[in-house]
């Protein structure tokens, strides 16, 4: 079964095929930087005052010859915002992404300006 099937499974919470084994847990992982992502990530913020988001992503628990920080990528990779957020879609030719909100940031679509990516700090020990 494709990995695709087993996300989409495991979100429905039920199998897509009487013969699919059953649905895996998958946590959402935030990495961990290597300093120069820490500092351009404070350097982004610090002169613009607009957020930075590190990119997470799916990880399956029981693949465990996978990196536990970037999934087996072996990159890293965080998004510097320009706008946002906003409620609806913005009309934009720059690259948006969505953000769910916290204390600091507000729940709603974002304008990313630039997307960074640097090498796995765990990968690269």
């Amino acid at each position: 079964m494709s990995d695709i099937a087993t996300v989409i499974e495991t979100m429905q919470k039920k199998p897509l095929r009487r013969d699919a084994p059953p649905a895996k847990t998958l946590v959402y992982v935030t990495p961990y930087l290597p300093p120069q992502g820490v500092q351009a990530a404070k350097s982004h913020k610090i002169a613009t005052k607009r957020p930075v988001f590190i990119k997470a992503f799916l990880h399956d628990p029981t693949m465990s010859r996978y990196c536990k920080n970037c999934g087996g990528g072996g990159r890293v990779v965080i998004n510097l915002i320009e706008k946002g957020p906003y409620r609806d879609v913005p009309t934009t030719q720059n690259a948006i992404t969505w953000f769910d909100g916290d204390g600091e940031n507000g729940k709603g679509w974002y304008v990313i300006e630039r997307t960074l990516s640097f090498d796995c700090p765990a990968c690269v020990k």
